[in-house]
């Protein structure tokens, strides 16, 4: 493929077709190179949780997940093996 300027208005002139058409395109939404998802295994009779996650913050994660269970956050341990490309669509989600 080689990449020439040339005159447009030519060009139209000189087409064998002209094709026209209108294309709508909607907003798009962020694609995870992997799922939203969590494992949760509950440990020292259901007081600790561990949380295996892909997210973008841990941290973030930790303390909502305290607040809501109404648990101290130092008995919730997150792990994130790897994010992926998630292009900040986590960000928000975790």
């Amino acid at each position: 493929m080689y990449l020439r300027q040339g005159d447009v208005n030519k060009g139209f002139t000189d087409a064998k077709h002209i094709l026209e058409e209108t294309l709508w395109i909607g907003g798009q939404e962020h694609f995870y190179l992997e799922s939203n998802s969590y494992m949760v295994i509950p440990s020292n009779d259901d007081k600790e949780l561990t949380l295996y996650l892909g997210t973008q913050n841990p941290s973030t994660t930790q303390d909502l997940i305290a607040l809501v269970l109404g648990r101290d956050v130092s008995r919730i341990t997150c792990h994130v093996k790897r994010i992926g490309g998630a292009f900040g669509g986590k960000e928000s989600r975790s």
